[in-house]
């Protein structure tokens, strides 16, 4: 419990968390998360971590619980450094330039 617990707040503030239960909101979690999730790194522990684009249209990294209950904190890490390079709104956009913009605007 204490890794989930740990998980879910270091992530929280990441971005949005979503809750589902693989048996019945499987067919209701975007494709990119589906594939994410079936890796084999993920194991069928929950819980399970997925980072998807905004748009839920590429998944961008997932963590099984083997991860997180070893060390979530270094998880934590890979995350941020993927998601700094990474485009994380999904068709197309990048945020480094919208912020830009509205900086150069203000």
């Amino acid at each position: 419990m204490a890794t989930s617990s740990e998980a879910f707040k270091s992530f929280r503030s990441s971005g949005t968390l979503v809750f589902a239960n693989s048996s019945t909101d499987w067919s209701k979690l975007p494709t990119a998360a589906q594939q994410v999730l079936a890796q084999e790194d993920m194991g069928n522990t929950i819980p399970q971590v997925v980072v998807t684009t905004a748009d839920g249209g590429a998944g961008i990294q997932g963590f099984g619980y083997k991860t997180l209950s070893e060390d979530t904190r270094k998880a934590v890490r890979e995350l941020k450094k993927t998601l700094k390079t990474t485009d994380v709104l999904g068709a197309g956009g990048d945020s480094s330039e919208e912020e830009a913009v509205g900086e150069a605007s203000e």
